[in-house]
This record gives C-alpha cells, sequence and structure tokens, in this order.
C-alpha cells in the first residue's frame, strides 16, 4: 500500500542515495517510467546514478512457447 505512490519510491530512493547508494535495480513494472521520469527531470540532483532493468529471460518464454504452444 505504501508504494502506490510514486512519491514514497522516490523517497525511499533518496533515502538510499543519501547514504552512497546511487544504483537502482528495477523489474519492467509498468509504473517504473514515472520513476524514471523524475530522475529524467532532476538529473542534476542524481550526479551518478545509475539504473539496471532487470528484463524478463526471453529463452525461458521461448522453450515455454516451443514446449507449449502460444
Amino acid at each position: 500500500m505504501r508504494f502506490q505512490d510514486i512519491a514514497a519510491v522516490i523517497d525511499v530512493l533518496d533515502d538510499a542515495y543519501a547514504e552512497g547508494i546511487n544504483t537502482f535495480m528495477c523489474t519492467t513494472h509498468s509504473r517504473i517510467a514515472e520513476v524514471c521520469n523524475h530522475f529524467r527531470v532532476n538529473r542534476a540532483k542524481y550526479p551518478g546514478y545509475k539504473f539496471y532493468p532487470c528484463l524478463p529471460y526471453a529463452h525461458k518464454y521461448a522453450n515455454a512457447a516451443a514446449e507449449l504452444g502460444v
């Protein structure tokens, strides 16, 4: 419930950044674009910040489709 508001997500990331954590690994969640937009708009506030997207393992899905069909 807490993270339904993107501001709560940004607060946690800001706290982590203040402690020296400048990397965020995220999934392809539909709302991650809102977080990325915040970082784009406030780029000067986060020098050296990096995002590492965690993408679905495509080979796993290709194998499942081959075995079970689409």
